[in-house]
C-alpha cells in the first residue's frame, strides 16, 4: 500500500471524503483575504477544437471552453480550473479542478508539486471524482532544450481501485523569445501503470507548439496546436490526433 492509499483511507475513515471539494476553495478564499495585497492573480480562458485530456483520450469531441484562475504567493499557488463542452450535453460535458501547489527553483532544478480534486458533471456527487497528485522536475539551466520528468497519481474518491495508479512523462521543452512573441515547443512521451481501469504501457508521443503575443502589458493571446501520436496502449488512444486552441490570459 502506497502513502497515497494510507492518506485516502484515513479520509474515508473519518468520513470527510464527500466534503473535500470545499477544502481547496476554503484555502483559496482564506489566502485571498489574508494576503490579498501580495497575491498575484492570473486568469486564462481558452477555446479548443476538442478536449484532449492529459492521459491521452478525447473527453469531449467538439469545441470546449476551459477557464483557469490562479493566485500565487511566494511560490505557493491555488486556483480553480474548469472545462465546459460547447455542444450538446453528454456525460463528460462539465469538469472542475480546484488545486493547491508549490513551485520553487534551486540548483538549476525547477520543481512543481500540486494536489487537485477532479470533479466531473455533478459537483455535489463524488461518484466519478478523483484525487490527483502532480510532481514535475525540470532542468531549467540546460541550454536550448530543457529536459523534464513529470508524474501524476490518480486515486478514486469513491473507492474504485481499478482507477488508481500512476502516469509518467519524459519530455523536452524549448522557449524562444523574440520582439513580437514568445514561442514554446514541448515534446514528451507518456507511460501509464495500469491506471483509470486500463492496461499499462507507453501511451503516446505528444508535441505542443504555443506562440504568445502581448496585447497589452497585462494581456496576452496564445494560439496553440497539439499533435498526438498513439504508441502501445490502445485502451487510452489509438488514433492520431491534432487539436487546436486559442488562449487569452490576463494578469493582475
Amino acid at each position: 500500500m502506497s502513502i497515497f492509499d494510507d492518506i485516502f483511507t484515513i479520509l474515508e475513515t473519518v468520513g470527510i471524503v464527500k466534503e473535500v471539494k470545499n477544502i481547496l476553495f476554503f484555502i483559496l478564499m482564506c489566502s485571498t483575504r489574508i494576503l490579498s495585497e501580495d497575491i498575484k492573480w492570473s486568469v486564462t480562458s481558452s477555446i479548443w477544437s476538442q478536449y484532449l485530456a492529459r492521459p491521452g483520450f478525447i473527453l469531449y469531441d467538439g469545441p470546449t471552453l476551459q477557464n483557469d484562475i490562479t493566485g500565487t504567493w511566494k511560490g505557493v499557488y491555488s486556483g480553480l480550473w474548469s472545462s465546459t463542452g460547447l455542444g450538446e450535453s453528454d456525460v463528460l460535458r462539465q469538469e472542475y479542478q480546484p488545486y493547491l501547489g508549490y513551485r520553487t527553483q534551486s540548483l538549476g532544478i525547477l520543481l512543481d508539486c500540486n494536489v487537485r480534486y477532479d470533479a466531473f458533471n455533478d459537483i455535489v456527487s463524488s461518484r466519478d471524482d478523483l484525487w490527483m497528485v502532480d510532481v514535475r522536475a525540470e532542468l531549467s539551466r540546460v541550454p536550448y532544450f530543457q529536459p523534464y520528468f513529470a508524474t501524476r497519481h490518480f486515486h478514486s474518491v469513491s473507492g474504485r481501485d481499478a482507477l488508481n495508479g500512476w502516469f509518467f512523462w519524459i519530455g523536452l521543452r524549448h522557449v524562444e523569445k523574440t520582439k513580437l512573441a514568445s514561442i514554446v515547443f514541448d515534446t514528451s512521451v507518456a507511460y501509464c501503470d495500469d491506471v483509470l481501469n486500463r492496461e499499462g504501457g507507453w501511451v503516446y508521443e505528444r508535441s505542443v507548439l504555443q506562440i504568445t503575443f502581448p496585447v497589452t502589458k497585462r494581456i496576452t493571446l496564445t494560439p496553440q496546436v497539439t499533435i498526438q501520436v498513439p504508441l502501445s496502449a490502445p485502451d487510452f488512444t489509438s488514433k492520431f490526433v491534432i487539436v487546436g486552441g486559442l488562449s487569452l490570459n490576463y494578469k493582475f
